[in-house]
């Protein structure tokens, strides 16, 4: 199920004239991201964030601020308004 969203969204992101690829892999998500960035050596990573903010991101954490942080290459995250953050 995993692997046939993923593809999907490789699709549409090609038929906008971008080079994408499906993959889904297991593990910690912001460490898998991460890992992954750096084993195709990406250009960039662009991300959606989940829009929580106060006592409810510290909770729930967010694996958005840990690619930020970590990442070997710039992050660009999009809000689920659409605006854009480049890190």
């Amino acid at each position: 199920m995993a692997a046939e969203w993923a593809n999907e969204l490789a699709d549409d992101a090609e038929a906008y004239g971008l080079e994408a690829k499906g993959v889904v892999r297991t593990g910690v998500p912001a460490e898998e991201i991460a890992d992954f960035a750096a084993e195709i050596d990406a250009d960039m990573i662009v991300m959606g964030t989940a829009g929580r903010t106060g006592l409810e991101k510290r909770i729930v954490g967010s694996v958005t601020d840990t690619v930020v942080r970590t990442a070997p290459v710039p992050v660009v995250t999009v809000r689920p308004d659409g605006t854009v953050d480049g890190a």
